[in-house]
């Protein structure tokens, strides 16, 4: 019983002691679940209500001439896929400073859309930007919306006026970028470094770290566009510097960041084919973390959390490549505090892309001569590939491919850094190239808490809604819903097409006519009417759209030297002395002629417009699209009286019409004794009083009176004539708006900005024979947008030589129906 009692003391006594970590551990584990539960509600949140859309633009070179077309074609993404958030989309061209030349407005349909820019002859040469965005995506940090720098050449212009120098550099620098982010005491670091001059261009520098004892503890050297990597072995207190060598034998001493005495470390190997390993250091003098979160997310809206249980020392975790998408992983471990303790990004290269073969079946450059190439595109199990896909045909040296749609989507849209020939790192899927692109990953911006914030923009409320279809809204000035209100609108678009419409605003006085699909300029001509269909004197503010001033950047000549695309000005001046050929030798540069036009008579218009075959010269003709108020009664009741001799009776017995022309007698009375009927002719087609009664006169703009002898009638309309009525076209009821609105003041007009108007390319405009003087300006020899593969994977290029081109180049850009995106570039 004894030795019982002293058991307990003891088992008593060691739980007292355990008490404190046991409950320290517990503490740990309920923060750990917090930190966790947090990040799981605030990324959900994020990607639910802000999604992250993306568009890419393929425009058909980067090097113009002014009055020379841009082909384009948009792609919309979002959350890996083709985009099914926004449903229009706009394509914007800004000279160097920012300024507004054109502005296009599309429908996205299957997350696409095409168009083109005409370049104004009289366009300076220069730098501009070809932009594209949604309207949601103006609600987030504007460095993500995809810009592309382009080189417009005026022909009258000297190139040496625009051209410009580019400055000697005379300064240079270097930043280190630990792996992981920190350097920790004890640890063999991996430490990154990406050296450039004052443009923004890489440049290859060599050297040695030092430690403050003057002994080399590694060595430096660039190995890719200015970037390389080192290691090197850490410990606290230990200041280290870099003698780095810069090109003209210029050298600095650059101390590396600051040691660390305890933290983690994380260190990642992407060279197998299958797996990641992760290595997570727990270091330093002492520990302090024994549990972490690990957080992976990509920008598609995969986040994965990870409980993960370190030891002292190294820990390597094993993740499988398959578990994630291509692109951007991004790998941060935080603490039971919720504190960020080391991060990684890593890109995940796609398993394998889609196979894409190029064929010339005929080749020729000579001006005039046709070119048939053959396109086959299939996945890596040799299955032709269902996609979208837009393809560009151009003078190689008006087309240097600086990025593409892979490298933007994946790569430069993910961080506010500008990145060195990104296209460079999307030609292939080969071992080097990865290992170049990690480079990438470990000196770039690529940082979870910097991705998260431009994903949330930092705002609760977004400014821009989501686009789903094109609309006109507009409000009633000091509404009230007892006036009973709607707005009378008829809109003209600008294909002549009509739409009658009727809006009943909401409590405030905000209407909206949804889903106003009609392309090009539409008038509308409007009114606010009552229950009673009067006109109502209110005023009426149309909403404008914001996105025709919006600056997405201030100054796009500010941007990096190396983002803008390798030009031969010597091909640009040989095509401008081309282009001016052209001109005189076609006579397109024409003297100004005056043309002096009579302008014909409101009722000649009317007249030529409507009759057909029924023309009179003695005939009285009545207008009714002008009328400025029209009596409510038929027509019957609107043509009595109105025509002098002329008499209709109408019998209230029977309800036939009859009608006689200066005064009835033995020769005009029938075989009854009565009147002879009236002949009547609607549009030009006999018709009987009944039709005629049941004519609106809203419908009808001319009324024709022709006395006899009225030739087209039977017995030539006897002594009494005829009578023509002709009803409204669609142009009658523009001019009735038109006229009203201008002159009689019944309605007010507004003009509305629709989706622009796109056209396809031709790939033989213009070189229809071989010998046509001045086809050797033409640069982009084909263009094609929204191109399908058939059952077989297979596209036919045709198109005809220009005549100065040596070399063709060929690129394809595009997306499958599941998302892979597709780069192909080949010049022959």
């Amino acid at each position: 019983m004894h030795a019982m009692k002293k058991s307990f003391a003891r088992l008593l006594m060691l739980c007292c002691i355990l008490m404190p970590f046991l409950l320290k551990a517990q503490g740990s584990q309920s923060r750990l679940d917090s930190v966790q539960q947090k990040f799981a509600v605030s990324l959900a949140h994020q990607f639910k209500n802000y999604p992250h859309e993306k568009v890419f633009l393929h425009a058909s070179q980067n090097v113009y001439l002014s009055g020379q077309t841009i082909w384009y074609q948009a792609y919309a993404m979002a959350y890996g896929k083709p985009s099914q958030l926004s449903k229009i989309v706009y394509v914007r061209l800004s000279d160097a400073q920012g300024k507004l030349i054109r502005q296009d407005k599309l429908p996205l349909n299957n997350s696409a859309a095409y168009g083109n820019i005409d370049l104004p002859r009289n366009l300076p040469g220069g730098w501009y930007s070809l932009q594209v965005f949604t309207a949601w995506m103006l609600n987030f940090d504007n460095r993500n919306i995809y810009g592309q720098p382009i080189y417009i050449q005026n022909a009258q212009q000297p190139i040496e006026a625009v051209s410009g120098t580019t400055p000697v550099p005379v300064k240079y620098r270097i930043d280190f970028f630990p792996e992981g982010g920190k350097l920790i005491d004890g640890t063999i670091a991996k430490v990154a470094f990406k050296a450039v001059d004052e443009t923004g261009l890489p440049v290859s520098v060599s050297g040695q770290v030092f430690d403050p004892e003057g002994k080399p503890v590694a060595g430096l050297t660039t190995v890719h566009d200015g970037m390389g990597a080192f290691e090197l072995e850490t410990y606290s207190g230990t200041a280290y510097v870099a003698r780095v060598q810069f090109p003209g034998n210029v050298v600095k001493d650059i101390p590396l960041p600051k040691v660390e005495k305890t933290g983690l470390s994380i260190r990642v190997n992407s060279a197998p084919a299958d797996e990641l390993e992760v290595a997570i250091a727990d270091v330093g003098q002492q520990t302090d973390v024994s549990q972490i979160l690990l957080e992976a997310v990509q920008d598609n809206g995969l986040a994965v959390s990870y409980r993960l249980q370190l030891n002292r020392g190294t820990n390597v975790f094993p993740f499988k490549k398959s578990d994630f998408s291509t692109g951007i992983l991004r790998l941060a471990a935080f603490d039971q505090n919720g504190q960020l303790r080391a991060e990684r990004a890593v890109f995940i290269s796609p398993d394998t892309p889609p196979a894409i073969s190029l064929t010339a079946n005929t080749l020729s450059f000579m001006s005039g001569h046709e070119n048939v190439f053959a396109l086959n595109v299939r996945d890596s199990k040799g299955f032709p590939v269902k996609a979208n896909l837009s393809i560009s045909v151009t003078d190689a040296r008006a087309n240097t491919s600086e990025d593409n749609i892979g490298s933007y989507v994946l790569l430069d849209s993910e961080t506010g850094n500008p990145v060195y020939h990104p296209g460079y790192y999307f030609r292939n899927n080969s071992d080097s190239l990865r290992r170049q692109l990690d480079l990438v990953m470990l000196t770039g911006n690529y940082g979870f808490l910097n991705w998260y914030n431009r994903l949330a923009g930092g705002k609760d409320i977004p400014r821009y809604a989501v686009e789903k279809a094109q609309f006109i809204a507009g409000k009633i000035d000091k509404f009230s819903p007892s006036q009973n209100l709607k707005i009378k609108m008829m809109i003209e678009s600008a294909d002549s097409g009509k739409i009658m419409a009727y809006v009943k605003p909401d409590s405030s006085g905000i209407f909206k006519l949804d889903n106003f699909a009609p392309s090009g300029d539409a008038a509308v001509y409007y009114e606010a009417v009552n229950a009673k269909n009067r006109k109502q004197p209110v005023d009426i503010t149309f909403f404008r759209h914001r996105f025709d001033t919006v600056r997405l950047h201030t100054d796009t000549s500010k941007a990096p030297a190396f983002s803008r695309p390798a030009i031969d000005f010597a091909f640009l001046d040989s095509i401008a002395d081309a282009e001016n050929a052209f001109d005189i030798a076609n006579g397109i540069l024409l003297k100004p002629v005056n043309i002096n036009q009579v302008k014909l008579a409101r009722m000649e218009l009317l007249l030529n417009a409507h009759v057909k075959r029924f023309d009179d010269d003695n005939a009285q003709n009545f207008d009714l699209v002008d009328e400025p108020t029209l009596p409510n009664e038929d027509i019957i009741d609107y043509i009595t009286g109105k025509v002098p001799g002329l008499i209709i009776q109408r019998d209230p017995a029977t309800g036939n019409v009859a009608m006689t022309y200066h005064g009835a007698s033995e020769l005009v009375k029938g075989t009854d004794g009565n009147p002879d009927k009236a002949f009547f002719y609607i549009d030009e087609v006999s018709a009987d009083v009944d039709e005629v009664e049941h004519l609106q006169l809203t419908d009808v703009a001319l009324i024709r009176f022709v006395p006899p002898p009225a030739w087209f009638a039977p017995l030539n309309g006897g002594f009494v004539g005829a009578i023509t009525i002709y009803t409204k076209t669609q142009q009658d009821d523009r001019d009735t708006w038109n006229s009203r609105g201008s002159s009689r003041g019944a309605f007010d007009e507004y003009n509305f900005k629709g989706f622009s108007v796109s056209r396809d390319f031709e790939a033989d405009a213009g070189n229809s024979t071989p010998s046509k003087q001045g086809l050797a300006y033409r640069t982009t020899l084909f263009w094609g947008h929204d191109m399908q593969p058939d059952e077989n994977g297979n596209i036919k290029l045709r198109f005809k030589a220009a005549g100065q081109a040596k070399k063709y180049r060929v690129v394809v850009q595009g997306m499958d129906n599941n998302g892979r995106l597709i780069y192909f570039e080949k010049v022959f």
